[in-house]
């Protein structure tokens, strides 16, 4: 059975094709991958993912440590983005890798 294969721009279209109309004022897909590039740099800092064999590692990730990372990064690279919508942004992304089979709930 083939490992699972996290596409980042099919990432991309799913978070946006499930963030309500309301919530996407200055959402692009430069912007959403944005946040998911901060969500890799996350997982590299906290020892989680290894870039250079682009494998997962074991370990438990702290949710609210992970959105206060990428609320940090938001803020510093000046993206308009809310709290809600960097929020939505974190839900989906890890509704699309558990469908793909890469997360477990």
């Amino acid at each position: 059975m083939a490992l699972p294969v996290y596409d980042e721009q099919e990432a991309i279209r799913y978070i946006l094709e499930h963030i309500p109309e309301q919530d996407k004022q200055n959402l692009t897909e430069d912007t959403v991958g944005d946040v998911l590039d901060f969500v890799d740099d996350f997982y590299e800092q906290s020892d989680l993912y290894n870039e250079e064999t682009e494998t997962a590692l074991e370990g438990e990730v702290d949710e609210s440590d992970l959105l206060q990372f990428v609320l940090d990064k938001v803020e510093e690279e000046h993206l308009q983005l809310s709290y809600e919508q960097v929020q939505l942004i974190l839900t989906f992304e890890f509704e699309y890798g558990c469908s793909i089979g890469v997360y477990e709930e």
